[in-house]
């Protein structure tokens, strides 16, 4: 009768070997993460996205804030410098019926406290919330560029913290392109074609969000258009 001379301390030996081999990969990872986030962290990298139809769908805060009626956001369509505009941008209006600037048209100071302090209806659209997520993960630095009046805005500040690093609230198209070209900003996130628009003229490389089939906001939105990146699902 032949003996087993097999060493039964070798059979688990491969499958140490894989576990081995898995730890060192994820230290890898690990540590090329970390240093990644730290150059980026020191650097100061910023992402910028647009709030309304860009990180939130904000329609219901705008429906309450207008007596629950539907409404279009008070964003008046006026002139709007076009992309391959070489002057100044101050919002004059130019000929030929070309785009013009959007502007808000503030009502009253209570209506926009009244609709920065309904955020808790806004609903928080998960593509987007997820790409933010990911590059605050490596460590860039997360910013919201919102036109609205900065009114009763303390509530919803704080309920995005630690998330967003900023909120920068804008009143028009000419303060916005001016946030984007001294703001330095990797990306920005967008949905409008104003937005598109003053982001190219400020040198900064846009990506366009979707807008939900709901939204009540009446600018001027044409995915496309400038052959610009869309974001896929951006819309939910």
């Amino acid at each position: 009768m032949q003996k087993n001379t097999e060493n039964p301390i070798i059979k688990p030996l491969p499958l140490l070997q894989r576990w081995i081999n898995k730890l060192r990969n994820l230290a890898i990872l690990a540590g090329t993460w970390a240093v990644l986030f730290s150059v980026i962290t020191i650097i100061g990298f910023k992402i910028g996205f647009e709030y309304d139809d860009g990180l939130v769908f904000s329609t219901p805060a705008f429906n309450q804030a207008s007596g629950g009626l539907p409404m279009a956001m008070p964003l008046v369509p006026c002139a709007q410098i076009p992309l391959e505009s070489t002057g100044d941008i101050k919002g004059e209006s130019p000929s030929n019926g070309q785009l013009g600037q959007t502007t808000i048209s503030p009502d009253k100071k209570d209506y926009w406290n009244f609709l920065n302090r309904s955020y808790k209806l806004e609903r928080t659209k998960l593509i987007p919330l997820f790409t933010a997520g990911i590059f605050k993960t490596f460590g860039f630095d997360i910013y919201v560029i919102c036109m609205r009046e900065d009114i009763g805005t303390d509530s919803i500040k704080h309920s995005w913290k630690p998330f967003i690093n900023e909120f920068i609230f804008v009143e028009n198209n000419l303060k916005k392109y001016k946030v984007l070209e001294k703001g330095n900003f990797v990306l920005y996130f967008a949905n409008s074609d104003a937005d598109i628009i003053q982001a190219r003229k400020a040198n900064t490389t846009v990506i366009r969000l979707k807008r939900s089939s709901k939204s009540v906001n009446k600018t001027l939105y044409t995915p496309g258009k400038f052959n610009e990146f869309i974001l896929p699902l951006s819309e939910f």
